[in-house]
């Protein structure tokens, strides 16, 4: 993908909501620093077989904004904060093929479009 966009569908149960709320929460001690950073472009809802899967769906365009030239080992206490906030990262394999293989990565560096694949599919 090119400009820093990026598309990506998440499968989100109805009851995703509180707990994505409680982990952007403004106050939260998870909270970034401020940057011009992800917009939310648009959210499309699919209601039934779709191009990612034969249930319904949302779909998520976002443009990364200056996130897109940071890789996660670049943002102090971004890893840190991220798996606080979602300890069972530690169970995706990614692309190393073990347990930890996704946190193995954060910590070696990788871009935020990757991250966010990882927050969709624990979400």
């Amino acid at each position: 993908c090119c400009c820093g966009l990026r598309r990506a569908a998440a499968i989100l149960p109805d009851e995703f909501g509180a707990q994505f709320h409680a982990l952007s929460a403004p106050n939260s001690p998870h909270s970034m620093s401020k940057k011009n950073d992800i917009r939310l472009l648009r959210i499309n809802y699919l209601r039934g077989p779709n191009m990612w899967t034969y249930r319904p769906v949302l779909e998520v365009w976002l443009d990364l904004g200056e996130l897109e030239d940071f890789p996660s080992h670049l943002l102090p206490g971004f890893n840190d904060r991220l798996t606080t906030a979602l300890p069972a990262l530690i169970e995706h394999h990614c692309g190393v093929g073990e347990r930890g293989g996704f946190i193995e990565r954060l910590r070696d560096g990788t871009w935020m479009g990757h991250v966010l694949e990882h927050i969709v599919i624990e979400l």
